[in-house]
């Protein structure tokens, strides 16, 4: 009982863990900042989260002018 195996005990929870460690730092990010710049800046980092995934994609950046709905010339 006093063997703890860790990396087990992660790899099982790693959604939870991971999903507490998010909502840990939107709160820090709102309570340093205040609620509208902390809003601001969640909506920033998403946003670039967003942009770098279609960048990733195949794509890529002719991906990301589709997806802005920029003409390509």
């Amino acid at each position: 009982m006093g063997d703890i195996n860790w990396l087990e005990l992660i790899s099982l929870h790693w959604r939870k863990i991971l999903g507490g460690a998010i909502g840990f730092l939107i709160a820090l990010i709102i309570v340093i900042f205040g609620f509208g710049w902390g809003l601001f800046i969640i909506f920033c980092v998403a946003l670039g989260v967003l942009i770098g995934w279609q960048l990733e994609s195949e794509d890529g950046i002719h991906g990301l002018f589709e997806w802005f709905r920029f003409p390509r010339r």
